[in-house]
């Protein structure tokens, strides 16, 4: 549960040992030491605004999995404070938020769901020397030796999207509509995507930019049927899904969507079955591989944001900090937890998708994703693990 600051509500355990604590060390995180036996990871996210789908999706799963530890101990005995404020994908609230939570000595961020928020806020966290983990990965922010992703980056993931399509559509070029939301990351990704394609000699039919958060989705639909593409790559969020399936039905547009991770609620592919298809780089909430985590949902009572892949992107977002301070020892900093988080490698995440790894290179934590549809009624992989790749 959420309260009216936007604060996540700790079990009385962790509030306890929170309040009893002093704080010292400096505001940067990379000189901070921890506050006892609690490190403290911040977040300033969009819980009421129009990313609030994924940002509290992925605040939650996050929550979930500080309550589940703190409850089993703690990390070696260190306990977790979740700091997180609400900034409705506010650039300038979510600047305010940032500089005010580095004065609680964080040992790292939980990375903001929306690039008009991350892109302005990662300068900040990387000269406080504080590394962020975010759930899918903003070209513009990899080689900020700060910024590490779970998911593969934007412009990875419509890489293999359309290396979906093309295994698909045999002897021509296939003709695309992309169906992407208008934000800073999504821009970049985008442009990336059509040079590509471009030189694979694909034809893009036409370029429709959805507002973000919106749900209306009826201008899009009606650009599209005029179109008549083969495919749909498309980036837009699971809010939107339920609208345009709906109003594809009415135009008679049967090309099917091939849509991006944080697009991939359970919801969008009984609204689309058959012609819903989207990335996953982790399972679902539902899936039975993730019992612990549904198990802590129910007790701490998050359940009702278990909508996609991205509340469990936060539970293992919580896995892979407690891995990093667990190498940190009993003097984490931020500057331990980035180097701690470089040289990850091979995490298991107990079957809730493939092991996590960082590099000096590389601050990604998947190279891969399987394309999923609906087949028999049922939410399968149809495609084996897919990494994105130079050419198509």
């Amino acid at each position: 549960m959420w309260n009216r600051c936007g604060r996540p509500e700790f079990v009385a355990v962790a509030a306890i040992a929170v309040l009893v604590l002093a704080a010292c060390g400096s505001s940067s995180g990379g000189n901070a030491v921890s506050q006892g036996k609690t490190y403290t990871i911040a977040s300033t996210e969009d819980l009421s605004g129009p990313l609030a789908e994924t940002g509290k999706a992925y605040a939650s799963g996050f929550k979930t999995y500080v309550d589940w530890i703190n409850d089993q101990g703690g990390v070696n005995g260190h306990k977790l404070k979740f700091s997180v404020l609400d900034d409705q994908t506010k650039p300038d609230t979510g600047v305010t938020n940032t500089k005010q939570l580095l004065t609680e000595n964080p040992i790292a961020f939980l990375g903001h769901t929306g690039s008009p928020v991350m892109i302005p806020q990662q300068p900040i966290l990387a000269q406080a020397q504080v590394p962020t983990l975010t759930y899918t990965g903003v070209d513009q922010l990899l080689k900020d030796p700060y910024y590490f992703t779970l998911g593969m980056s934007l412009a990875d993931q419509f890489n293999v999207q359309a290396q979906y399509i093309q295994s698909k559509v045999t002897g021509r070029k296939p003709r695309v509509v992309l169906l992407i939301i208008d934000s800073p990351a999504l821009t970049l990704a985008r442009t990336t995507l059509k040079t590509a394609l471009t030189a694979a000699g694909w034809t893009v039919v036409t370029d429709e930019k959805l507002p973000i958060g919106s749900t209306d989705v009826s201008t899009q639909a009606e650009d599209i049927s005029k179109a008549a593409p083969d495919y749909i790559v498309g980036g837009i969020l699971d809010a939107a899904v339920p609208g345009l399936i709906s109003k594809f039905k009415t135009l008679g547009v049967s090309a099917p969507l091939i849509n991006f991770s944080p697009g991939s609620a359970d919801a969008s592919f009984q609204a689309g079955a058959g012609q819903f298809f989207a990335e996953r780089e982790y399972v679902a909430p539902l899936d039975p591989a993730a019992k612990v985590m549904q198990d802590a949902a129910k007790k701490y009572g998050t359940t009702a944001d278990m909508t996609s892949t991205v509340f469990t992107k936060g539970w293992v977002a919580g896995i892979v900090f407690g891995a990093a301070i667990k190498t940190c020892g009993d003097s984490c900093t931020g500057v331990k937890m980035q180097a701690a988080l470089q040289g990850m490698s091979g995490l298991d995440i107990g079957g809730l998708g493939g092991a996590v790894s960082f590099s000096a290179s590389t601050h990604t934590g998947q190279s891969g994703c399987r394309v999923y549809g609906v087949v028999n009624g049922k939410i399968v992989g149809v495609t084996g693990v897919i990494k994105a790749k130079a050419a198509l």
